[in-house]
């Protein structure tokens, strides 16, 4: 968590399209995002997203357990 309402997030993946997935798991969260990176390097994408996050997912575990269960179902 950056502060009350924002977080960072970082996610790395050998998985096709892999931006796409992140992107669509945080817009099925209603998450908006305020700035987002994605680097390729070496066949690894590394992505760095800052998305606003209401109450209900403001803790840590909260919000890496939603978009872990979003990714998972989209793969």
């Amino acid at each position: 968590m950056l502060g009350p309402d924002a977080a960072a997030v970082r996610a790395t993946s050998v998985a096709p399209h892999a931006a796409a997935r992140l992107m669509g798991a945080l817009r099925s969260l209603e998450l908006h995002v305020q700035h987002a990176c994605v680097t390729r390097v070496h066949g690894l994408t590394v992505q760095d997203v800052v998305v606003d996050v209401p109450a209900s997912l403001q803790d840590d575990d909260g919000l890496r357990a939603a978009l872990l269960q979003m990714l998972q179902d989209s793969g």
